[in-house]
């Protein structure tokens, strides 16, 4: 009988919010999912979401639901609301992909009231009490980074031998032919421009987008062109593009024509997505030193690396870069191998193997 049962697992990925939006945990779970299809395991998005998903069935959510039929439910992060009144019978499986104390003592909201800058309007208390129940409920827990593994063992006293690492992997795309000149046309761009790129929501105080801000403001930008995606709403002053949320499909073409990546965040629970997407552009990337970024990029093999909120020595590693095309062509070349290798296939393989291993 468990044989057969291993053989037709059926999985459920479970998240309240709308899969259809731009996120990091988004895209993790919609990959992950698509990946585990591939690998023949049934797999069910339980969201509120009322939009189809390409190729993966949709459960439709709601407080009332009595979920049945699933071997695994699989839980993200702190996005769990609703969680506790489901109903099932079976394993549960939850991914921290990050720890939200730990970003709340990075930025400081420790010192301020129920501070509200999480991405859904929770406070970041309540989304360390989600974690934290969570991570003890589940029959086995799946961290994105060494860094995130020793953060929940450490504040939320969670066993080392109840984690397991599995990073996540990079938005895949389409290797085309272009012309990075014309391209840049079509985007508006001047032609003989270096691009300078940026992804981050510039409301959230842990994205450093000030910091990067303050860095271009020791740069000559005469032949520079700085582009920051979303930036909330499209604008174009002194040089720095903003262009509002952006699908990834449309992203692509402004990775393409990046010479250099640029992530200042004060704090990532793993690799970033939007750092691991230029990497696999070819495009050289500059990244502040949180620990999840250094324990997988090298300083002047894969990445050059600045100490966090330090835009100074941001400035210095954009400078650099700016007058050395050999060393951006190096990066960026050492930075596309080493990332390929780290596909979505491989992530869900791991996490395969983790669904049959807690339903021996």
């Amino acid at each position: 009988m468990k044989t057969n049962r291993k053989a037709n697992l059926h999985i459920g990925q479970y998240f309240p919010y709308d899969l259809t939006k731009i996120g990091g945990v988004e895209t993790h779970i919609y990959q992950l999912s698509l990946h585990l299809i591939e690998q023949g395991i049934n797999v069910s998005v339980i969201s509120p979401n009322t939009q189809s998903l390409e190729k993966i069935p949709l459960v439709k959510y709601t407080s009332s639901n009595i979920i049945k039929g699933f071997d695994i439910i699989h839980t993200h992060g702190s996005q769990i609301r609703g969680f506790g009144k489901l109903d099932f019978k079976g394993k549960h499986v939850h991914t921290f992909h990050g720890c939200s104390l730990r970003r709340m003592l990075v930025v400081g909201e420790l010192t301020k009231n129920i501070y509200r800058t999480f991405r859904h309007g929770e406070s970041g208390f309540l989304a360390s009490y989600r974690e934290l129940r969570m991570g003890r409920k589940a029959d086995t827990c799946i961290s994105v980074s060494h860094a995130t593994t020793k953060d929940i063992n450490t504040f939320f006293r969670i066993p080392l031998s109840k984690i397991n690492m599995i990073p996540s992997s990079h938005f895949p795309h389409s290797e085309i032919d272009f012309d990075k000149g014309l391209l840049k046309i079509k985007l508006g761009i001047p032609k003989n421009d270096k691009v300078i790129l940026y992804v981050g929501r510039d409301q959230d105080p842990v994205k450093g987008a000030q910091i990067f801000l303050n860095a271009l403001n020791l740069l000559d930008l005469s032949d520079i062109t700085v582009i920051m995606i979303p930036g909330d709403t499209p604008t174009y002053t002194n040089k720095i593009i903003r262009t509002g949320p952006l699908f990834h499909e449309a992203i692509s073409d402004y990775y393409r024509i990046a010479d250099i990546y640029v992530s200042s965040s004060l704090y990532e629970g793993g690799r970033s997505l939007s750092v691991q997407e230029a990497m696999s552009f070819g495009c050289a990337t500059i990244v502040s030193d949180t620990p999840s970024m250094t324990e997988f990029l090298q300083n002047g093999k894969t990445t050059m690396i600045f100490k966090v909120g330090s835009h100074i020595e941001l400035a210095a590693h954009l400078n650099t870069l700016i007058a050395n095309e050999e060393l951006r062509t190096r990066l960026g070349h050492n930075a596309k191998t080493y990332i390929m290798k780290h596909t979505w296939k491989n992530v869900a393989i791991k996490t395969k193997k983790l669904y049959s291993k807690i339903l021996l």
